[in-house]
C-alpha cells in the first residue's frame, strides 16, 4: 500500500474500515481508500462515492463529489457504481438534467447486460425522459430485464401486458409474472391476480378460486385492501365454502381499517334472509351509520 499499489491501499483501508470504532480511525482508512480511489481502484472509487453520498465512514456528505466517483467505476464497468449512480442522482440535480445523466449510464449497464440497468432504461424510453420516447424499444430493454429474473423488470413487464404499452395486450403473460413475484412476497402482485381471476380478464378466464387464494395472500402478508371483497366471497360461496363468520370478522376487520363501504357490506347481510342472520335493526344501524360517514 505505501508503495502506491492501488489493490493494495484498497485493501488495507477496507480493513482498517471494518476494525474503525472511530471517526479518527475511519478517516484514516478512508484516507487509504481515497489514494486507491485516486490511483484508478473502480472499488475504491465506489466505496468512496457511496460515503459521500451517505455521508458516511467520516466522509461529510457531498453527493455531487460522491457521482463523480461513481463516474469514474463506471467508466470500468462497474455495475454498482452504476445503480447508486443511478439513485443519488435524484437527489442531486433537477430533473430533466439527472433523466440525460441518468441515461448515459444506464445504456452503459445496459449494454453489459446489467438487468436492473435494462430495467430502468426501459422505463426512461417508454416515458421519454431524458431519452426520445420510444415505447416498443423500452418494453424490449424491459423483457430482457425480466427474463434474466430482475424484480422490477418483470413487475414493470407485467404492467405492460395489463395495460398494451409497447406490447400487444396479454393477461396471460402478465398473469405468470405475476404469480413469480407473488410468490416473492410482492403485494401489488398477489392484489393484481386476485382482481384478474376474479372479473376474468382478456385471455385469463375468472376463477374465483384462485381469486380467493391471491386475496386471502394479500391479507396474509399484512395488507387490509381486499378485506372486503373476500369478505362478500365468503359470503356468497365464490370460490370457497360459504362461511358467514368469516364474513363477519372480515367486515368487521375492515371496519377497524377505517373502510367504510364495510357498513353497507355488513347492512346487506343482516337485511336479508340468505344469510341466516336477518336483523333488520342491526342492518338499518349499519346503513346510517355508513351514510353518516359518507358512504353513498
Amino acid at each position: 500500500a505505501k508503495n502506491g499499489y492501488a489493490l493494495g491501499q484498497n485493501n488495507l483501508g477496507n480493513f482498517l474500515l471494518k476494525e474503525s470504532s472511530n471517526n479518527e480511525d475511519e478517516k484514516k482508512a478512508m484516507g487509504w481508500i481515497s489514494k486507491a480511489a485516486e490511483g484508478g481502484n473502480k472499488y475504491a472509487q465506489y466505496t468512496l462515492g457511496l460515503s459521500l453520498c451517505r455521508g458516511q465512514n467520516g466522509m461529510k456528505t457531498d453527493i455531487k463529489s460522491g457521482l463523480e466517483w461513481f463516474k469514474k467505476s463506471i467508466d470500468q464497468d462497474h455495475l454498482p457504481g452504476i445503480h447508486h449512480y443511478n439513485y443519488y442522482a435524484v437527489k442531486a440535480y433537477p430533473r430533466e438534467e439527472r433523466h440525460a445523466l441518468q441515461i448515459e449510464v444506464l445504456r452503459r449497464g445496459s449494454e453489459l447486460g446489467d438487468a436492473y440497468s435494462m430495467a430502468w432504461y426501459g422505463r426512461k424510453m417508454i416515458d421519454g425522459h431524458g431519452i426520445a420516447k420510444d415505447r416498443v424499444e423500452g418494453a424490449k430493454w424491459i423483457k430482457k430485464s425480466s427474463d434474466l429474473g430482475n424484480k422490477s423488470g418483470q413487475s414493470k413487464m407485467a404492467d405492460l401486458y395489463r395495460h398494451a404499452v409497447g406490447v400487444k395486450r396479454d393477461f396471460a403473460k402478465a398473469v405468470v409474472l405475476h404469480k413469480i413475484l407473488a410468490e416473492k412476497g410482492d403485494e401489488v402482485s398477489m392484489n393484481n391476480l386476485g382482481s384478474i381471476y376474479y372479473n376474468g380478464k382478456g385471455n385469463v378466464k375468472q376463477d374465483y378460486k384462485l381469486a380467493a387464494k391471491y386475496f386471502q395472500m394479500h391479507i396474509d402478508h399484512g395488507y387490509n385492501k381486499n378485506l372486503i371483497i373476500l369478505g362478500i366471497m365468503y359470503r356468497e360461496g365464490e370460490g370457497v365454502e360459504q362461511d358467514i363468520e368469516k364474513t363477519l370478522k372480515l367486515q368487521e376487520r375492515a371496519l377497524k381499517e377505517g373502510q367504510i363501504s364495510a357498513y353497507e357490506q355488513l347492512g346487506h347481510l343482516y337485511h336479508s334472509d340468505r344469510y341466516g342472520k336477518k336483523d333488520l335493526e342491526k342492518s338499518i344501524g349499519y346503513y346510517i351509520k355508513g351514510a353518516d360517514l359518507g358512504n353513498k
